[in-house]
């Protein structure tokens, strides 16, 4: 069995304006429950299941149980990055990303990683122009499809069910900034 993570990133919100979030979803508590050197994370909590696409009869169905299987995984946890991070899906097509300006798909460019690495240092250019209609956006606005997110804040969940688009809405309209969500596979 590999890893697998759901993410959900805010491309827009500035660094200035992140705050933490939480319920009875996670734990109060960080521990060593994420798949990371550097970070510790947020073990599920009581009513992990309400923010995943599932009900708790159906979850006990399909999982005999998974919060009590969930809760045996060394890797299952949210990870929380801040301060401009980048996640990729290890098994992501890679081929297209869309422009925000005119939403059409584009090949990657060639500059996409220069101004990826500007982005993510701070120290330059950060703009991209899409090879359609010539108009220069940050690449954190750019659409990378299931890809890749960009952001000053990502909740990275580890090995939990997928998460709802109900509670990913819900987490935009309380922070108050649009969210992009992919699913990666290590």
């Amino acid at each position: 069995m590999s890893d697998q993570s759901f993410v959900i990133a805010f491309p827009y919100l500035p660094a200035s304006e992140m705050l933490r979030a939480s319920e009875t979803i996670i734990s109060d508590q960080l521990s060593p429950c994420v798949l990371s050197q550097e970070n510790f994370g947020y073990a599920p909590g009581v009513n992990f299941i309400e923010a995943t696409v599932f009900d708790e009869e159906r979850v006990d169905i399909i999982n005999c149980n998974f919060a009590d299987f969930s809760s045996k995984l060394q890797v299952n946890g949210l990870e929380v990055l801040i301060n401009r991070q980048c996640v990729a899906n290890a098994s992501g097509d890679w081929q297209f990303m869309q422009c925000p300006s005119c939403s059409e798909m584009c090949s990657y460019l060639d500059e996409f990683s220069v101004v990826l690495d500007n982005w993510l240092a701070k120290t330059g250019n950060e703009l991209l122009s899409c090879n359609v209609c010539n108009i220069a956006t940050s690449v954190s606005h750019w659409g990378f499809l299931n890809d890749m997110v960009l952001g000053n804040l990502i909740l990275q969940f580890w090995n939990w069910p997928e998460i709802s688009k109900e509670f990913s809405q819900n987490l935009s309209q309380l922070i108050g900034y649009e969210a992009r969500t992919i699913s990666c596979h290590l």
